[in-house]
């Protein structure tokens, strides 16, 4: 409490008293954004903090507030409202990716009485990653456990991406379910497909794109009698309707395994399995031909004394289906095979390596495209080689992040706008640590860098995956992953690059 006295002469003047408040409390921080330890921030983030009260201006400067990442500092403009308690940080261009950014302010900034801001008891910091979810994880259930399987990817007309997968819950019928980004979040198309039939149950789905780029999806099925089928249904707009007048069927007591359904965007499907019936496991293709199903000329045998090991199978731009697979004798020892389908006949390709052979693809020509890695005699990188219908070529030098320390291998591959290959690389960061998913481009006779890297999530753990790119050949990754801390519960993650 103050108050003026005043003496002239013998006269005394008093003033009324008047509070006078010091300003000894610190500002507190309100609110950030983003929030400190968010783990999926995009490119284009606002950075934004409220105060408790209005700061002192002329403290505030890119000296006493920067913003910084594991390389460095960041280049970025500070701007105080004229309030003075919105601190807005705007940086120079994207925030960089794979990058761990935090924001400091140094003891020089303080409030209108010189008070310094209260420290924060975490700091400030975030992560951009090079891949953001693109909308919720895809599940029966939001809640409940669920054990997604044979989830699939592809991009509609629109240029939407389109998943299919198998799952369900207690209280969701178990199934194949189709869900299709609208641009802001995921629906579903129609109902639920397939599900369980007595003691059997669905195990396999796929998703193919037609000649319209309408979804096409295809699952196994067995009737009460223990037949099994494959029916084929295509999203029309409004319903799922039938490919074909009827289902590709197997014969009594014939079941199948090791299936794969591909599709050259052009209309034109097929559909490859293993058959499992008393008398052998061959390898039997059928073929959409725009009318019906028809089975691609004779099984393709395999020896009785081998097991089927693995099927890959792709279609060329000409609608002929090419099948790798591998068989495995008594002693292990396995040989690889392979069979393109000329129209007529099938004829026998000779693989450059008799160990199973990666993935299987083919080029904008319908030449086969293999991934065959090599060995430095430490570790195995991802190596594509193309027949080019009289022998192998190698498609550029061998792909990996971390040469001669862990395996790098081809997960999917694809075609760009321009027909150019697109791969899908899988490889350890560390020998025996978390796998990294990365996209490389064949262009101009060398493997080109496509995007950032998409890592593990935290708390999950990757099972299955699938690619696409989309209308502007941008990667979309749908990964299957499941929780560390709850093994029963399994999402399908959709990523889209941060950029």
């Amino acid at each position: 409490m103050l108050s003026v006295r005043a003496t002239l002469g013998e006269r005394r003047f008093t003033s009324e008293s008047r509070t006078l408040v010091v300003d000894r409390t610190r500002p507190r921080w309100v609110s950030q954004t983003p929030l400190a330890g968010s783990q999926a921030i995009s490119v284009h983030q606002t950075i934004l903090a409220i105060f408790s009260e209005p700061l002192e201006p002329t403290t505030v400067n890119t000296e006493s507030v920067k913003l910084l990442s594991d390389a460095g500092g960041v280049a970025a403009n500070v701007v105080l409202a004229p309030e003075g308690t919105s601190l807005t940080i705007l940086p120079a261009s994207l925030l960089p990716i794979d990058a761990t950014l935090q924001v400091s302010l140094d003891g020089t900034v303080t409030d209108l009485a010189g008070n310094p801001v209260e420290p924060l008891q975490q700091d400030w910091t975030w992560t951009v990653p090079g891949y953001l979810p693109l909308g919720e994880p895809l599940s029966a259930s939001p809640t409940e456990s669920s054990e997604v399987r044979s989830s699939s990817l592809q991009i509609d007309g629109s240029g939407q991406p389109v998943v299919a997968w198998l799952d369900g819950t207690a209280s969701a019928p178990y199934g194949v379910r189709v869900n299709r980004w609208t641009g802001s979040k995921w629906e579903q198309l129609g109902g639920v497909l397939g599900g369980i039939y007595g003691s059997y149950y669905s195990t396999f789905c796929a998703l193919e794109i037609d000649g319209n780029k309408r979804p096409v999806v295809v699952w196994d099925e067995y009737s009460q009698s223990g037949t099994m089928s494959f029916p084929v249904r295509r999203w029309n707009g409004v319903t799922w309707e039938m490919v074909g007048t009827q289902a590709v069927t197997l014969g009594n007591q014939v079941s199948a395994d090791l299936v794969v359904f591909k599709g050259n965007g052009k209309g034109q499907l097929a559909l490859a399995f293993r058959e499992l019936t008393q008398g052998g496991r061959p390898i039997s293709v059928w073929r959409w031909d725009g009318s019906a199903w028809g089975k691609v000329g004779e099984a393709l045998n395999v020896n009785p004394d081998s097991a089927v090991s693995g099927l890959r199978m792709a279609m060329g731009i000409d609608g002929n289906p090419v099948v790798a697979w591998g068989e495995r004798d008594s002693s292990g020892w396995v040989a690889a095979y392979m069979k393109y389908w000329t129209g007529t006949a099938w004829k026998i390709i000779n693989l450059p390596t008799q160990a199973y052979p990666g993935v299987l693809s083919a080029d904008a020509s319908g030449a086969p495209v293999l991934d065959v890695p090599t060995w430095d005699g430490i570790a195995r990188s991802a190596q594509l080689q193309r027949w080019n219908g009289a022998y192998w070529e190698t498609l550029g030098d061998p792909i990996s992040l971390y040469p001669g320390a862990t395996d790098s291998g081809v997960a999917a591959l694809t075609l760009d706008a321009q027909g150019r290959l697109v791969a899908l690389v899988v490889e350890e960061e560390v020998a025996d640590g978390p796998q990294v998913l990365y996209v490389r481009r064949w262009n101009a006779g060398a493997w080109e860098p496509v995007g950032s890297q998409l890592r593990k999530t935290p708390g999950l753990i990757p099972v299955q995956v699938s690619f696409a790119l989309d209308s502007s050949d941008q990667p979309i990754v749908a990964r299957s992953e499941q929780s560390e801390s709850e093994p029963g519960r399994r999402r399908v993650h959709v990523y889209r690059p941060n950029n």
